[in-house]
């Protein structure tokens, strides 16, 4: 079994080895790629195991929740890493709110989940037994985040040619 310990460092120098970006730590587990509205929330296993009946054990707090509720970005991700950064799910904000719904909240103000593999599908269970969600198409999901990048990288570019190109206005004041 192997101790959970603190993936931001991890994720930011993967993100920025990789893609070349320029991340921020922000407050806690939150990211933020600069020059952007992409916000990030890395949830990494308390514990985990590669024997069953579970391979990683999760928590998140309602203040957490309510953080993500209450943020304005559209690009929100919520991380979710299994083991290390060969597996890790990337949730977006829309999803994440349907999944997390208060009602399969665990504790008072906590959800506590696990992510199980089943017939080669990746399963978040939450643990009162009253939820579960397939977050196998969220695996890996890298290229999503690119292509944001990528759209906002186009704005900011076009928006610099039409300035560019814009002719200085002279204004003849006459008395």
């Amino acid at each position: 079994m192997v101790e959970k310990k603190n993936y931001i460092d991890e994720v930011k120098f993967y993100l920025e080895t990789n893609t070349n970006l320029k991340i921020r730590k922000e407050k806690g587990n939150w990211l933020k790629i600069e020059d952007s509205d992409i916000i990030l929330y890395v949830n990494a296993s308390k514990l985990y195991t590669e024997s069953k009946p579970y391979y990683g054990w999760y928590d998140l707090s309602e203040n957490t929740y309510n953080d993500i509720l209450n943020n304005t970005s559209t690009n929100f991700f919520n991380l979710i890493l299994l083991k290390d950064m060969s597996t890790i799910f990337l949730i977006p904000r829309s999803d994440f709110l349907k999944i997390f719904d208060k009602k399969y909240m665990t504790k008072p103000h906590e959800w506590m989940f696990n992510i199980f593999i089943e017939d080669g599908k990746y399963i978040l269970k939450f643990t009162n037994e009253s939820g579960q969600h397939e977050i196998t198409n969220y695996l890996n999901r890298w290229e999503e985040i690119l292509r944001l990048i990528s759209n906002i990288q186009e704005v900011k570019n076009q928006d610099q040619e039409l300035l560019a190109n814009e002719s200085p206005c002279n204004f003849l004041i006459s008395v």
